[in-house]
């Protein structure tokens, strides 16, 4: 039984936002998307691209060059994912792997800042500090919060994601709060991307299509929006936005998707290194 936080952790977070909200600290301007802290992506992304713009084409290949440990923390990973998500027999477990495996090394990147107690009472002291992005999977709480609506209304996933089905509750400090704890918890966030997946590929028919026709349009409706009309999410194939989150940046968040399914779709975990990694 998970469970989304403790009663102590609750008064503590809770009493740090209200004193951060009434010290005339704004939510929404410190807790913008953290480009500013991504010096390093920026310097070496763009000397990379200038040099060598075969990395373009294969950023998993620039990954493994220039961010070695961040690589591998995401591959290994999203193979857990995927092979944790096979034994739940989730019908689309490599998809669900290879769309936040990006995430996964934004997070490696930034799991520092990204951690710290000021984020989390930042992030839940405000409607409008909702932008930011959490956990493993980067899921940010207004995302979580649209997931939670379409569960509230449609009666199969309401079904399946019952641990979730908090109708997409936003205003109050409580409710933000609760989301919060929930995205730090693996669990509730592989919940969270099971639902969204379910919703995506039976809203845009891709129940018969290939697995890299479902990567393209799931991976960009992950990055970009939740969506129900496949040409909006066509127009982001080709952009070049990650890890910036600004298009005509950097690489293809879709084409890193694919290449790393390709990756660790060939490296299965044993079940004792599964074990191991739901344990910590």
């Amino acid at each position: 039984m998970h469970t989304p936080h403790k009663m102590t952790n609750k008064i503590i977070f809770s009493t740090a936002a209200v004193f951060l909200i009434f010290s005339g600290i704004q939510p929404v301007s410190v807790f913008a998307k953290p480009f500013n802290l991504g010096s390093k992506i920026t310097n070496s992304t763009n000397n990379a691209n200038e040099k060598e713009p075969n990395y373009y084409e294969s950023p998993i290949t620039f990954f493994k060059d220039r961010w070695k440990k961040d690589y591998n923390f995401a591959l290994n990973t999203a193979n857990k994912i995927y092979t944790e998500l096979e034994q739940q027999e989730f019908p689309y477990s490599l998809e669900a792997a290879a769309i936040v495996f990006p995430e996964l090394i934004r997070y490696s990147v930034f799991q520092n800042e990204l951690e710290t107690l000021m984020n989390k009472f930042l992030a839940y002291a405000s409607e409008d500090s909702s932008g930011f992005s959490i956990g493993l999977f980067q899921m940010k709480p207004q995302f979580a919060a649209e997931v939670e609506n379409l569960i509230a209304n449609d009666s199969e996933l309401k079904n399946k994601y019952s641990s979730i089905d908090f109708g997409g509750e936003n205003s109050t400090l409580n409710s933000r709060h609760d989301r919060i704890l929930r995205l730090n918890d693996f669990f509730y966030q592989t919940e969270y991307l099971k639902a969204f997946i379910e919703y995506e590929v039976n809203v845009l028919s891709l129940e018969n299509e290939d697995i890299q026709t479902r990567i393209n349009y799931l991976s960009a409706a992950y990055n970009y929006a939740i969506c129900t009309k496949r040409d909006f999410l066509e127009e982001a194939f080709n952009w070049q936005t990650f890890p910036s989150g600004k298009p005509g940046l950097y690489f293809n968040y879709q084409k890193i998707c694919l290449q790393a399914a390709d990756e660790f779709s060939a490296n299965k975990i044993t079940a004792k290194e599964l074990s191991t990694f739901q344990a910590q």
